[in-house]
C-alpha cells in the first residue's frame, strides 16, 4: 500500500486546499448564474466554484465581482458580495 502516492492524488490535494482556505479574503469571481433568489455563483480565475449572497440586486451574468469568502465545503466556497 503506497500512502505517499495516495496523498498525491488530486482529491487529497483539493482537500488540503480547502482546509487552508483563507476565509475573509476577497476574490474576483466571474458570475455564471446571477440567480434571482439572492444567491449567485461563478468561478475564480483558478476555477474555484464560489456561491455568494448578492445582498440585493443580482449581478449580471458574465460580469466580474469581488466576493469576500466566508466558508467552504467539499468542492465550493461561499461568500458575500463586496
Amino acid at each position: 500500500f503506497d500512502i505517499a502516492g495516495l496523498l498525491n492524488e488530486p482529491h487529497f490535494k483539493a482537500r488540503e486546499f480547502w482546509e487552508t482556505l483563507d476565509l475573509g479574503r476577497r476574490v474576483r469571481v466571474l458570475v455564471e448564474d446571477a440567480g434571482g433568489d439572492g444567491l449567485a455563483s461563478g468561478l475564480t480565475d483558478n476555477y474555484i466554484r464560489v456561491r455568494f449572497e448578492t445582498g440585493g440586486a443580482p449581478p449580471r451574468a458574465n460580469s466580474f465581482v469581488d466576493v469576500a469568502l466566508t466558508h467552504a465545503r467539499e468542492s465550493e466556497a461561499f461568500g458575500e458580495l463586496v
